[in-house]
């Protein structure tokens, strides 16, 4: 069993805006995502079986997918709320849906096979860092301009010393 997502990853202007985006937070005590760590997660599946759940669902997803969608415009916010947040994040206008497209295939495969997903709308986002107490992320507010997806892949997180890493699983593409 292991904690598994799907997720788009940034490509370099993208991780270049997050990264700029992250620096320009002046919030004590937020603990910041590691640039290596920067992702959009399509469906979070929890601890499952890597074979019989998370690859399925990730190759769901990647059905049928020609091009990564354009990340474009988001803005600084926070979960649950901008005021009294506990996440810092780049929050994705996802104006065209594209984003949430793919999420939505990810989410119908996952509970297909029986896997309780959270039953609330999806939020395209990227985690720009944490915070024990609700920071006010009002006065960071800005809009970033991003670029496209780089690859959407399959994710799996581990515990390390200084909190969770993901780590990509590789699926070799089929052939068609």
């Amino acid at each position: 069993m292991a904690r598994c997502f799907v997720a788009l990853t940034l490509d370099e202007g993208s991780l270049a805006a997050v990264r700029a985006a992250q620096r320009k937070l002046d919030v004590p005590g937020l603990r910041v995502t590691h640039e290596e760590d920067f992702h959009v997660t399509l469906v979070f599946l929890g601890d499952v079986d890597e074979e019989a759940v998370a690859k399925p669902v990730f190759e769901a997803a990647r059905a049928g997918v020609v091009t990564l969608p354009e990340l474009g415009l988001a803005r600084v916010s926070g979960f649950p709320s901008a005021e009294r947040a506990h996440v810092a994040v780049l929050l994705l206008d996802d104006s065209d849906g594209a984003v949430g497209a793919l999420a939505e295939r990810a989410i119908a495969e996952a509970r297909r096979l029986g896997v309780p997903v959270e039953d609330r709308p999806f939020k395209a986002h990227v985690t720009l860092g944490r915070s024990k107490q609700a920071i006010d992320l009002r006065p960071s507010a800005r809009v970033v301009e991003l670029g496209h997806a780089a690859e959407l892949l399959l994710f799996r997180s581990e515990a390390q010393a200084d909190g969770r890493h993901y780590v990509p699983v590789r699926i070799p593409e089929r052939a068609t």
